[in-house]
């Protein structure tokens, strides 16, 4: 076994980059006696294993798969006080992996919560943020909720243990706060009739990822980059029109302009 993982690690398997690979792969290492991550094999098995999914979209299955393997056996890359450890030494392109995964599942809960606490919009925010997951160009993303969205989490996502996210003080009970990481770019997308701020990520008041505890006035009064060339009064960006694509449109083009990502029309709206 041990010979075989050395010939995954130096190439002469190939690249772990199918489903079908993958699965075999996996249900193999539940044999062993000993995990790989409390071996030798930890950091070279972690580097093969993700490495191929950089920048890659990977099948569903596959995804979940490996995403609940390695936060069972290496601890969830986010909260390093949990996993002092395991992921130390990996390359951190494999890092950025399931970074990237566990971000579009905490986008995927946030949605999720508009829904369940009434946010008319919950549908467009959908479209529009699932589209950056999908095309592997969110980096990380982090949940500050509110009363309502702690008690809807504790009450039906409880189980959910691949979700990221910390409390918002100060804010309207029915409020919360998307924090997600785009290149250089941090955003603060705000439900119920919030607005979406964006900050570069070098800018030393830009929010953080990863705290328990938010104060939604400091959030509120970052001074966002303008989302509307200097025709508005506001920096940042309101949730009109969805219907319309009003500011899905503004969004997706500000992100064109700072990032050099772009997607179509029919890749962000409904």
């Amino acid at each position: 076994m041990a010979h075989a993982l050395v010939r995954l690690y130096d190439g002469s398997l190939g690249r772990l980059d199918a489903e079908p690979l993958v699965r075999k792969l996996m249900v193999w290492v539940e044999q062993f006696t000993t995990s790989p991550d409390k071996t030798v094999h930890r950091i070279p098995f972690a580097n093969a294993v993700l490495l191929p999914w950089h920048n890659v979209s990977a099948p569903a299955p596959v995804k979940k798969m490996l995403m609940d393997w390695f936060l069972c056996h290496y601890g969830d890359p986010r909260i390093p006080q949990k996993n002092v450890y395991q992921w130390q030494g990996v390359d951190g392109l494999a890092v950025e992996v399931m970074l990237a995964w566990l971000a579009g599942e905490t986008v995927k809960a946030f949605v999720q919560i508009l829904e369940k606490t009434a946010d008319v919009t919950w549908r467009y925010r959908q479209k529009f943020w699932m589209a950056y997951i999908d095309a592997n160009h969110v980096d990380d993303a982090w949940l500050a909720l509110g009363d309502d969205a702690l008690r809807e989490v504790k009450i039906n996502l409880i189980q959910n243990y691949r979700l990221g996210y910390g409390s918002l003080d100060g804010a309207q009970k029915n409020q919360s706060v998307l924090i997600i990481k785009i290149k250089n770019l941090i955003f603060t997308e705000w439900s119920h009739s919030g607005s979406l701020r964006a900050c570069n990520i070098n800018n030393i008041n830009a929010p953080k990822l990863r705290l328990m505890h938010y104060d939604a006035d400091l959030l509120r009064n970052i001074i966002s980059l303008d989302f509307h060339d200097g025709a508005n009064e506001n920096p940042e960006l309101r949730h009109h029109h969805p219907g319309r694509g009003t500011w899905q449109i503004k969004a997706r083009d500000f992100i064109r302009h700072h990032a050099g990502i772009y997607l179509r029309d029919q890749d962000i709206l409904l």
